[in-house]
């Protein structure tokens, strides 16, 4: 006997009433002898409300700004943390705040940047795109702006002799500065490597035939969500990342034209299979007679926004925090400096990468992250992988930035078995606010038959990876199916929705999984949990 799902209660109802209905609650899961709930009672209002709200919109303080900027100076002058040679990140102390309220016009905000400059003995870099333009050519895409947008981080650059920790110390002590950090250098967050599916090409494989294999689909109520909603073309999901297979046969359908943030060219396409393998979990197209499904297999867009090199890597000292922060506000549709304008902003951002050795916020990408959640667009970052042959447990030491700021949502993984994900990096020792552990988990480790996620991969093919990187872009698509459900909700709306559909591990501890895995059919009240039939008195 399968229990009915529970109808949501009146707030009228009389006390009597409701131990009436708790009661046969009760005795009709006694009746039913199932087996106890694979999950702890759902998040509380509170708990979802603290993830929302943390995500001040005025910023944080000047303190807080000089403590981030301080670790990352620290982490660079110590060689922890892998940076740009010469680059140094600004924030200008008018501009730093909300997008953005009462901040000076362009023109000054470049007068200002530059009198910084040229105080500390540094140069003002032009953004990657924007080389004069040839006569007749003003209006190219990636022509530049005319100053850096408000609230922007400003690109300057170190002398001979000079260094960027040493600039940046320097700077900090400028009135017209509210933080100023070397450039860390990003990677993408999942193993390198691939595994193709027998040589198989797409057009010798039946309907959707990965389907069975995607264990983060089927194990987690994917398919049970979508008798309820499949996606919509309305809803754009963002992947910040190495760049994709344009072609792939189960994504180009799919595809909004996008940027190439590190190369400064309106062509997003890359050779490395992670942006690929990334945007398939989100979004793949389900029922055209080849591979797998995305967790929004129908409608939903993606748009393809580019910050390492065709091979995955950052090694020109780009694919950096100051491309990542440009490709969040370019994603939100806010203006970038050498960018071309766009619309309406994503609905969500996937952020399935992460800057290694750096466990407190980096302004710059902080501060593009809390400008996009208010114009709408939420970011989901993963919390970062274990370096290879990094013991295990040095999985608790910290949360690697952009997912550990208040503004971000940070994803951690979890194998088929519910438990965290060896590999996933999470805060042993609660961090002190503002900055921030693991708020959610997703599928992206270890399956049922010891593989990875399959997915998409670059030329036209599918692998299997494993990573946080995996498990993120799973809630991602989720969060694409609630918007595609219900047009009203986007920023924080959106936000509380995924929050609410969390169900932790029964075992988990919460520093390791956050509120746990937003399952998609309990999301969208398809009557189950991750797939599991509703068999506890509290859901």
């Amino acid at each position: 006997m399968t229990p009915t799902p529970p109808r949501r209660r009146s707030a009228s109802r009389a006390p009597l009433a409701r131990l009436a209905a708790t009661a046969l609650a009760l005795a009709t899961l006694a009746a039913c002898s199932e087996v106890p709930s694979r999950f702890a009672p759902p998040p509380s209002a509170a708990q979802v409300a603290a993830v929302v709200e943390r995500c001040d919109l005025d910023g944080p303080g000047p303190e807080t700004l000089a403590a981030w900027s301080r670790a990352l100076i620290d982490g660079a002058a110590s060689g922890a943390v892998a940076t740009d040679p010469v680059r140094v990140l600004v924030g200008l102390a008018p501009t730093v705040g909300p997008a953005v309220r009462g901040a000076p016009a362009s023109g000054d905000a470049t007068a200002t940047a530059a009198a910084v400059a040229r105080r500390h003995g540094l140069t003002l870099e032009r953004p990657a795109g924007t080389a004069p333009a040839a006569a007749g050519d003003a209006g190219r895409l990636g022509a530049a702006a005319a100053g850096p947008p408000p609230g922007a981080a400003v690109r300057m650059r170190v002398g001979p002799g000079d260094a960027p920790a040493r600039a940046a110390r320097r700077l900090l002590a400028d009135p017209a500065v509210a933080y100023a950090h070397p450039d860390p250098l990003a990677i993408p967050l999942a193993t390198p490597r691939a595994t193709p599916l027998d040589g198989a090409t797409p057009s010798q494989l039946p309907s959707d035939p990965l389907l069975s294999a995607q264990w983060h689909l089927t194990a987690f109520g994917a398919p049970q969500a979508w008798r309820v909603e499949r996606g919509s073309s309305a809803v754009t999901v963002a992947v910040i990342d190495g760049g994709l297979d344009l072609d792939h046969p189960d994504l180009a359908a799919r595809l909004e034209a996008g940027w190439d943030v590190y190369d400064g060219d309106d062509d997003p396409s890359g050779r490395d299979d992670h942006g690929t393998h990334v945007a398939g979990i989100v979004a793949a197209i389900g029922g055209n007679d080849v591979g797998g499904r995305g967790v929004a297999p129908e409608g939903v867009r993606v748009l393809p926004v580019k910050v390492f090199d065709d091979d995955g890597a950052s090694s020109k000292g780009m694919g950096s925090a100051s491309d990542v922060a440009d490709a969040v506000r370019w994603a939100a549709g806010l203006p970038v400096d050498g960018l071309p304008p766009r619309g309406a902003p994503a609905a969500v951002a996937n952020l399935s990468l992460g800057f290694d050795g750096v466990t407190e916020p980096i302004p710059a990408v902080e501060a593009a992250i809390r400008a996009a959640r208010a114009a709408g667009t939420v970011a989901f970052a993963a919390t970062g992988n274990l370096a290879p042959g990094e013991p295990r447990d040095r999985a608790g030491s910290g949360v690697l930035a952009p997912a550990n700021g208040p503004c971000a949502v940070a994803v951690g993984s979890l194998d088929a078995n519910l438990a965290r994900s060896g590999f996933s990096r999470y805060f042993a020792v609660p961090p002190t606010a503002p900055t921030y552990g693991v708020d959610l988990v997703g599928p992206g480790g270890v399956g049922p038959d010891g593989g990875g996620v399959w997915s998409t991969v670059a030329d036209g093919a599918y692998g299997e990876l494993q990573g946080t990187s995996m498990a993120t872009p799973f809630v991602a698509g989720v969060a694409a199916l609630l918007a595609s459900d219900d047009p009203t909700l986007r920023g924080d709306a959106l936000l509380t929705a995924v929050l609410r559909a969390a169900a932790r591990p029964s075992d988990a501890d919460p520093a390791e999984v956050g509120l746990g895995v937003p399952c998609p059919d309990a999301a969208l009240g398809a009557g189950t949990r991750c797939g599991s039939a509703w068999t506890a008195p509290w859901e």
